[in-house]
């Protein structure tokens, strides 16, 4: 959460404090990585039951089986695409997990920045007669580019740019 003050002055450069949440997006990362290894003893299971039944019996049904068992969108295929897949799932989460770090840091370390150039420019007002005021809309409008650039790094980031 942060303090009112920088929720205002974020509000008055047109941008939100992200509001994903990191850890619930690292958690469910987990779960989609530990149910592809869970389909990772289902497959080998799967497999070695097949390879048990198709080695001790014969016939017509064995074959039929097999095919079955080994054809495209059959349960070895299906079960190992679903194992890739909760991975890949697992992967794209850990790297939005990351996305969302990187952003709040970014608006942070910018918000920093730009509370510290305002306070110097109101130090500087008295003895610069009230010149060193004009310097906050620059300071202002250099954070609102700097937050741009960082939410398009990392939706390009993201989108496999």
């Amino acid at each position: 959460m942060l303090p009112p003050e920088a929720s205002k002055l974020l509000n008055e450069l047109g941008f939100e404090w992200p509001e994903g949440n990191e850890d619930k997006v690292f958690n469910y990362g987990n779960r989609w990585m530990a149910y592809g290894g869970e389909m990772g003893g289902v497959v080998t299971t799967a497999t070695d039951g097949a390879n048990t039944a198709l080695t001790n019996n014969q016939g017509d049904a064995m074959e039929a089986f097999q095919k079955s068992f080994t054809k495209t969108e059959g349960v070895d295929d299906v079960a190992k695409q679903l194992q890739f897949g909760s991975n890949l799932v697992g992967g794209c989460l850990f790297v939005i997990g990351v996305a969302i770090i990187a952003l709040k840091i970014a608006f942070v370390v910018n918000l920093v920045i730009t509370v510290i150039q305002i306070a110097m420019a109101i130090a500087a007002a008295i003895p610069t007669a009230g010149a060193s005021l004009g310097w906050i809309p620059v300071a202002r409008l250099l954070c609102k580019l700097a937050l741009d650039m960082a939410i398009n790094f990392a939706i390009s980031k993201l989108l496999g740019g």
